[in-house]
């Protein structure tokens, strides 16, 4: 031991250094250690927090996004699309919802076109309102005449259009409580095969649906009930959609690896505030 003033050895116990004459603590309190453990159990948690959340990303990247078709949107393919069907649109509203707005539609005109991926991806996706239901929309059509989908859906507009409105986000809260983590959104996959004629749909079948990013069991989706019931639901789209525009379609279907439209639709569209 050393004299803590003058840093002579200190022989012995005695009180006092025999150089300095500085007080010597034969009993001195030892520091104790920092405690480490609670950092390294709050860096050990984080970390599996990151690797949980990295599997996740590799594993379900539709959890947090909408699957990625490679399919882009751009205001050319907007433009294209606006002209081959002989359509014009004001600028979408930047606020508020739908029932703020009232749809005023042009005449009908006659429209035989077709669209590529490209095409329809922009149309769905660029001048739309906050307030639409579909986001992130990417459209592509294959050479087998099968056409994918992928987009995030509004929770509510999913839970009252797409189920029927059985279920409320309360009830899949109660039940399923990992769905407070869906920001408001449902990213939806799918691939269709089938065809619109005369504003019926005609053999539509789905061949894969993923919902955040997790593959649904086929014979959910490929039994007559199923089937049935997906009929219903894109027949009775299709009749609110004739019926608030007024358009008809004789025929719509994958060819080419483009989509055929042939239908009659309105010629314009102007949003006007209700005051």
């Amino acid at each position: 031991m050393n004299c803590n003033k003058c840093g002579s050895e200190i022989q012995g116990e005695t009180k006092f250094c025999t150089i300095c004459g500085n007080p010597i603590d034969n009993n001195p309190i030892q520091k104790k250690p920092k405690k480490r453990g609670c950092l390294i159990a709050l860096l050990i948690f984080l970390g599996i927090v990151a690797v949980l959340i990295t599997c996740v990303a590799i594993f379900l990247p539709g959890f947090f996004r909408p699957k990625d078709l490679g399919i882009k949107t751009s205001k050319e393919a907007y433009e294209s699309a606006l002209v081959k069907l002989n359509y014009e649109k004001d600028d979408a509203p930047t606020s508020g919802t739908a029932d703020d707005f009232t749809y005023i539609y042009g005449d009908l005109k006659e429209v035989d076109t077709t669209l590529n991926s490209e095409e329809l991806t922009s149309f769905f996706n660029y001048n739309r309102p906050k307030y639409y239901a579909l986001k992130d929309v990417q459209i592509r059509i294959n050479p087998d005449n099968t056409m994918e989908f992928s987009g995030a859906i509004d929770t509510e507009y999913f839970l009252s259009n797409v189920l029927g409105g059985e279920y409320s986000v309360e009830d899949i809260e109660k039940n399923f409580p990992l769905i407070k983590a869906i920001p408001g959104s449902v990213n939806v996959y799918a691939q269709i095969s089938g065809e619109i004629v005369d504003n019926k749909s005609a053999d539509f079948a789905f061949s894969n649906i993923e919902v955040m990013g997790v593959g649904l069991p086929s014979d959910i989706y490929e039994t007559e009930n199923a089937k049935d019931e997906i009929k219903s639901l894109i027949d009775g789209f299709l009749e609110s959609t004739t019926e608030k525009t007024g358009g008809t379609y004789e025929s719509i279907k994958i060819e080419d690896g483009e989509l055929n439209i042939n239908a009659n639709l309105p010629s314009m569209l102007k949003r006007e505030a209700n005051e």
